[in-house]
């Protein structure tokens, strides 16, 4: 019995921490009854509503569990009897009945038991052991015609007490506690107050969610009325509540009581009604986005499939998007920011599919489609349209917001035969999109399976890595293109594992980002060019500078500086001798970005903002960080002899860039031709495979020995 003694309680008591809204979700029998009771919190759905149709009535309440012993007893209940809350909850309630009564009411409860309603007269003894006559009322508390408890209300017979509506409230109580519908609850309410006023009837408006427009929720044919606002705790309109008569009047005190309780109910009633509306919207779908959520996605996906008919070509297409370096927008935007992006980029997916597609929003930033009787051919121009619909910022909160996709792609019956298999096969085809660049479109295919395992192995290879210290360092040649001397390098990590050999930056690099790790080796990265630096000048070459890259993740920790402070000063190096390279997206936050840039040139060091022209920062930006170097992204340069656009980025550049006082460096120089036009519009340094490759230190210090001055005239 104690699962009934529970489940009344939760449903009649409410907790004073918390506002509470009780949704009844189903009942399971099973020898004894095992109930299930799903609770949302609600700020906005006032406990004190509920507690006034039971602990603060003016009438005896209390609940009993099916053995009739007292579970819940409000004040009124205490008033009556005299027993004190704690010292009822040790008693049945027959002990109270005066033996003269004992009959009717034994056989009461035993009809109560059965599933009836039911009201007779009785009397009781208080704790004095004086006789009060009664008027009881006991209410089975039900669910799918299992009894779970009984609801009682005690009238004193020897008070007038008067109460217009003190039954129908109960009712309205036990109809909500049973599902019924709204609409159902409201008549009830209406039809109440029409049989206790003295020939009025009522309507109830309600207001919709935007609180601009109200739906008449029901109402007689009549005119002329007396209206009050429905109103929650925090005054927030809910509804209008109206009395009509034939004849202008004005209301009386009874009215204006019978008003004020029927408002009260319809107030009740109107919240515990929008709280399961939210629950059941929450069941299916994200809150955020108002997208599908995963539950109801793989549901739609199973459904598709069971109803697949195979016919020539057509396909089931599952594609799972992830927004590529979301992460950063909630670090330097706030997470504020970061909701207002997702919701928008929820509405350009939606318009970028069919009608009949089904779009939800699978995790933070990840979100899957549901493309259902298609081609490939559909599925990939479908996916092509969505990845075009990011082509343009988004504008948000006064910021101008730049971001890609990455799409993996799986198909029924080809990929997987379930919802969960089409959706871990997009997912690993989705990682290699991302490993293929970003803001790209990959369909799964067998092979990648067997990269994701790889994956797996360099991960767990790489953390052994950092411990056993595997990395070394290459240097690439920046040579000045007015002197044509080697003034600096570029330091460039590679890894070289005894069992694997040499792993490509591009395998590890990306998952180094991902998993965090990226910082230990940024900093063993620092450190070993800040050594060898210091060696080769010890040892006589004189290098102006040695570039390292920060990664994005290294730039915004917080004991970035500190760290690179203590790194020039164990190794003794000049901080004018060390520039430090950025990207482009690191300075997308221009305040924090200024503020981390004047505190590394703070150093005395060099700053450099890497892959310049591929970003997001305005160009406007840059006359308020305290750069030195912008470097041409290799893209620009690769196509600037013959694309005549391309030339006119980087002119563009180099014009603004020699405006503002910067050098400027163009990347992946490989041909006379590129060397040419940077030349021809003076350029400051370039570097590039024209040159040399990147080298180990002992190959490097070799070059330096043996080239003349005019090794790298044209």
């Amino acid at each position: 019995m104690k699962e009934n003694r529970d489940f009344v309680k939760q449903i009649f008591c409410f907790s004073d921490k918390y506002y509470r809204s009780i949704s009844i979700v189903r009942i399971k029998i099973n020898q004894e009854m095992v109930l299930s009771v799903k609770t949302s919190f609600d700020a906005k759905t006032p406990f004190k509503i509920y507690k006034s149709l039971f602990d603060e009535h003016e009438d005896a309440c209390f609940a009993l569990d099916l053995e009739g012993n007292f579970i819940l007893f409000n004040d009124a209940a205490e008033k009556l009897t005299g027993y004190p809350t704690k010292e009822a909850l040790l008693m049945s309630f027959i002990t109270l009945v005066h033996d003269d009564c004992l009959e009717i009411t034994l056989r009461s409860f035993e009809n109560v038991l059965q599933g009836n309603r039911e009201s007779f007269d009785s009397a009781i003894y208080d704790k004095k052991g004086t006789r009060v006559s009664v008027s009881i009322t006991f209410i089975p508390v039900s669910l799918d015609k299992q009894i779970c408890g009984i609801l009682g209300i005690v009238k004193n017979s020897e008070k007038s007490n008067y109460n217009p509506s003190f039954f129908d409230q109960n009712k309205v109580l036990e109809m909500i506690v049973n599902n019924y519908p709204l609409k159902v609850v409201l008549e009830e309410i209406i039809y109440s107050i029409k049989k206790d006023s003295n020939g009025g009837v009522c309507s109830i408006h309600l207001v919709n969610e935007n609180g601009t427009t109200l739906t008449l929720g029901e109402a007689p044919k009549v005119r002329a009325s007396w209206s009050t606002p429905i109103s929650d705790k925090d005054k927030t309109l809910l509804g209008i509540f109206d009395m009509y008569f034939n004849k202008p009047r004005i209301p009386n005190a009874r009215e204006k009581q019978m008003i004020k309780k029927a408002t009260d109910l319809t107030c009740l009633v109107i919240q515990h009604y929008h709280a399961q509306e939210k629950i059941n919207f929450l069941s299916s779908y994200d809150e955020l986005t108002g997208l599908a959520n995963r539950r109801f996605f793989d549901e739609q996906v199973n459904i598709a499939i069971n109803l697949y008919k195979k016919e020539e070509g057509k396909l089931i297409g599952l594609l799972y998007l992830d927004l590529d370096q979301f992460k950063r927008i909630n670090d330097y935007l706030g997470h504020n920011v970061g909701d207002q992006l997702l919701k928008k980029v929820a509405e350009r997916i939606q318009q970028s599919v069919r009608t009949n597609d089904v779009v939800s929003r699978r995790g933070s930033d990840e979100f899957t489609i549901l493309l259902d009787h298609v081609t490939k051919q559909e599925i990939t121009l479908i996916s092509s349209r969505v990845t075009d619909a990011f082509s343009m910022p988004f504008f948000i909160a006064g910021n101008e917001v730049f971001i890609t996709p990455s799409i993996g792609i799986s198909l029924f019956p080809l990929d997987g035969i379930k919802a969960n298999e089409l959706s871990s096969k997009a997912d690993i085809a989705m990682y290699h999109a991302k490993k293929n660049g970003r803001n790209n479109i990959q369909f799964y295919h067998l092979n990648l399976d067997k990269k994701n395992h790889k994956r797996i192995e360099i991960e767990n290879e790489l953390r052994k890595a950092i411990e056993k210290n595997e990395f070394i360092l290459h240097y690439q040649p920046i040579i000045d293109l007015s002197t044509n001397k080697i003034t600096g390098v570029e330091a460039l990590v590679r890894w070289e594992n005894p069992f694997r050999g040499k792993i490509p930056p591009d395998e590890f690099i990306p998952i180094a980002e991902e998993t965090g790790m990226i910082i230990q080796i940024g900093e063993i990265v620092l450190k070993k060019a800040c050594v060898q630096m210091k060696k080769w000048q010890d040892s006589g070459f004189i290098l102006s500078t040695i570039s390292v890259n920060i990664s994005i993740r290294q730039f915004f920790q917080p004991n970035l500086v500190p760290m690179i402070a203590e790194i020039i000063k164990e190794t003794g190096i000049d901080p004018i001798c060390l520039t430090i390279e950025i990207t482009e997206s690191m300075t997308m936050d221009v305040e924090i970005a200024s503020t981390i840039l004047h505190d590394l040139k703070g150093l005395g060091v060099n700053i450099s903002i890497d892959d310049f022209g591929t970003g997001y920062s305005s160009l406007s930006y840059l006359k308020k960080f305290p750069i030195d170097y912008l470097k041409i992204d290799r893209s620009f340069i690769s196509d600037i002899a013959k694309n005549k656009d391309d030339e006119n980025i980087a002119t563009t550049i180099l014009l603004m860039a020699h405006n503002l006082g910067l050098s400027v460096i163009a990347e992946g120089v490989e041909t006379n031709e590129q060397l040419g036009v940077l030349r021809n519009h003076r350029c400051n340094e370039a570097q590039g495979f024209l040159f040399s490759k990147p080298l180990p230190a002992q190959e490097l210090k070799q070059l330096l020995s043996d080239l003349p001055l005019s090794f790298f005239c044209t």
